[in-house]
């Protein structure tokens, strides 16, 4: 798990405060820091970044009242991460059907196959070509 989180562009610091919050939330920066093993000088620069990306939420009670951290549930992670992957994949295959010349879906890969198939057939029975033509014209069969 912890991979495919920094697979996702997380920092080690990121992971271990995330499963930190997990394990004891609401808490702290300073709280986050010590079940995280996150040095608090760092603590309140990454559980920034984490709000920024969505992961993490700011709650205040009261004013003067201390800021404590809430992680993203591990459901509403995946499905944030899920949708942003879907959206992102259909944004590069409609940018891909860009490229092919007509828009049936039909490509490159399709026409060089179709003439690779052709141009086996062809190799594998030169000499009846002429032959099936000239027997199709002497029938008034059409190719």
């Amino acid at each position: 798990m912890l991979d495919a989180l920094r697979q996702l562009g997380w920092s080690e610091y990121e992971v271990r405060t995330y499963t930190a919050l997990l394990r004891r939330a609401p808490a702290t920066g300073y709280r986050a820091a010590r079940e995280a093993a996150v040095p608090t000088a760092k603590i309140y620069e990454v559980l920034q970044r984490m709000e920024d990306r969505g992961t993490v939420r700011r709650l205040r009670a009261e004013p003067g009242a201390k800021t404590l951290y809430l992680p993203l549930s591990p459901t509403e992670l995946v499905a944030e991460y899920r949708a942003q992957q879907e959206k992102m994949l259909q944004e590069l295959e409609r940018e891909l059907q860009e490229y092919i010349p007509d828009k049936s879906g039909r490509g490159a890969v399709e026409d060089w196959l179709e003439w690779e198939q052709s141009k086996q057939s062809r190799l594998l029975f030169p000499s009846l070509l002429p032959v099936a033509t000239v027997v199709s014209q002497s029938t008034g069969e059409a190719n």
